[in-house]
């Protein structure tokens, strides 16, 4: 009990300390690093901060450092510079800043294809119900209170990374849309939908590519692969494949009965044009081998 009440006064004196210490000088840094030359993380996950008050960015870090990468920026404005170039997993911002507020962050992230796809969590010390609503009404994920205990932010933030990982497990084995828990009519929503869309009508063609996805849904390939890395867990080459295993893992269960198919076909059938590599996809894929599957007892 003591050592609860130790915390949230600790929280306190931080917030009460970071309040008084005014508008910061602008300007962001890192913490970690980001990416490597490749565009791959190299710590995990990355977590973009924005607040204008130095000081409670640098508390936010102490947080967060030893799990995440952190990104730190003093407005919103100064935020979405940075992520052109920048591609980050999280986002913690601060609600009443200068330059741009984090509604207006917000509400610019969700409305724009290449960040749509990021989690926001809103600070703040305005607790009213008409600053929640209209926080989740442009589409924030997540909403804390200050002065806020760590442990909350730490288990806020792992939440939600640990369920949107929980979502694309359940994704991977049904490849239905609806167990992603993406908002309907949402931008993201209508991406997969035409996503899947696509797919579906071009698997069978063995020269389907990335490319002719980027170009059906008018994307670029960083942007895609992004969006796809964050919502689903995979890249664009990786969900095709993904999309025309499944198909196959069907066909193989309604094929045991009339056997009318080899796994060779099958494999011509789903677009795949090399069977060896069809078989060595599946088998990493499900954990054996197409022909295993095939002969397996119902």
């Amino acid at each position: 009990m003591y050592k609860n009440l130790l915390k949230a006064l600790m929280a306190a004196m931080m917030f009460l300390a970071v309040s008084s210490a005014g508008y910061a000088q602008s300007g962001h840094q890192v913490s970690g690093v980001v990416e490597d030359s490749s565009g791959e993380p190299i710590m995990g996950a990355s977590v973009l901060v924005v607040d204008d008050n130095t000081a409670m960015r640098k508390f936010i870090r102490s947080v967060l450092e030893s799990r995440y990468a952190v990104v730190e920026a003093s407005n919103g404005r100064e935020a979405l510079d940075l992520l052109v170039h920048n591609a980050v997993d999280f986002i913690i911002t601060d609600l009443m800043m200068p330059v741009m507020d984090g509604h207006e962050l917000s509400r610019r992230l969700k409305n724009d294809i290449s960040t749509s796809h990021i989690p926001v969590l809103i600070l703040t010390a305005k607790a009213s119900v008409q600053t929640r609503t209209e926080s989740y009404r442009i589409g924030v994920d997540e909403y804390l209170s200050k002065p806020f205990d760590e442990d909350m932010l730490i288990a806020r933030v792992a939440n939600i990374l640990d369920n949107k990982r929980r979502y694309q497990s359940r994704f991977m084995a049904d490849m239905d849309v609806e167990s992603l828990n993406v908002v309907d009519d949402s931008l993201d929503r209508r991406f997969l939908d035409r996503l899947m869309a696509v797919v579906k009508d071009n698997y069978k063609n063995s020269e389907f590519e990335v490319a002719d996805v980027e170009e059906a849904l008018g994307v670029g390939r960083n942007i895609l692969n992004q969006k796809l890395q964050s919502i689903v867990g995979q890249s664009a080459w990786q969900f095709i494949r993904t999309y025309r295993l499944n198909v196959a893992h069907d066909m193989i269960i309604k094929n045991r009965r009339s056997r009318t198919l080899n796994i060779s076909e099958i494999a011509y059938e789903v677009g795949f044009s090399d069977p060896k590599y069809f078989s060595k996809s599946f088998s990493k894929h499900f954990g054996m081998s197409p022909r295993s599957f095939l002969n397996e007892e119902k």
